[in-house]
């Protein structure tokens, strides 16, 4: 009997670890799964008219060989109503300065703050954002499906989706698609997220002619309408027109300040 008793003691460690993993599984999917209420109730923290602000703020990445990759000193607004893109080369530092806004990423000097607020709460759920390298989950977290059901199938349709998914017990029937069509399932669900702050990374880089110009001719300036702060990382220059400010990075830092588009 030695040896299956040796199996079971040895056993035992493990399944210790997988019921501590379950129960933090559980608490994490408790935490996204926010109920529409609690959403609304950080919403209604953010004013009217609003102002994200970024003073002096710095980032600084750091490896073991002592080399460093610093962006800022940074100094901007944003505002409701708006439209900003960032551009710059690779390595500029626009992703940096998008998980900086968003509150992925804690400045290392400086603060950001919103309507005068320094809050990480409150900015990590002002956003709806779709990153370049984004993920996209089957289950709709936090999000009033049922209420939704005629708006969730006019834009189906509107991003030529309907054909292919469909929202099934509060999830995508399918997210099998190719990148450009799973991006236009991410830009589905920041419509329903409704935040006031809006950020998209190289959203339009995976589209075809047709949705790239859905994008810039439609969707922003429809967000701008609806009130919404919208911040759009681009290569796009021919659009560049369509915004109220341009702000190019290089090297982490702001060129020339901010041009202001006419």
């Amino acid at each position: 009997m030695t040896g299956p008793v040796h199996g079971i003691l040895n056993a035992i460690p493990n399944a210790i670890q997988v019921r501590i993993s379950l129960r933090r599984i559980n608490n994490m999917i408790d935490e996204i799964s926010v109920s529409v209420e609690d959403k609304n109730k950080v919403i209604e923290n953010v004013e009217e008219e609003l102002l994200l602000e970024l003073k002096d703020v710095e980032y600084e990445y750091a490896n073991t060989e002592g080399h460093s990759f610093k962006v800022g000193p940074i100094n901007l607004e944003f505002r409701t109503g708006e439209i900003s893109f960032i551009t710059g080369g690779n390595g500029s530092g626009k992703s940096t300065l998008a998980k900086l806004l968003t509150g992925l990423y804690m400045p290392t000097q400086g603060e950001i703050t919103l309507n005068e607020k320094i809050s990480q709460k409150l900015l990590n759920e002002s956003y709806s954002t779709v990153f370049s390298d984004f993920y996209l989950f089957e289950k709709l977290y936090g999000l009033n499906y049922k209420e939704n059901e005629s708006e969730i199938q006019k834009h189906l349709e509107e991003l030529q989706l309907s054909d292919k998914v469909q929202i099934e017990e509060g999830k995508f029937s399918t997210i099998n698609l190719s990148t450009g069509q799973r991006k236009r399932l991410a830009l589905l669900v920041t419509y329903l997220e409704d935040r006031p702050i809006y950020l998209f990374d190289e959203w339009a880089a995976d589209q075809d002619p047709e949705f790239r110009l859905f994008f810039y001719d439609t969707l922003l300036p429809k967000l701008k309408a609806d009130k919404k702060c919208v911040i759009a990382i681009t290569h796009d220059d021919r659009y560049f027109n369509l915004a109220d400010k341009v702000i190019k990075m290089e090297f982490g830092k702001i060129l020339g300040g901010e041009y202001e588009a006419k």
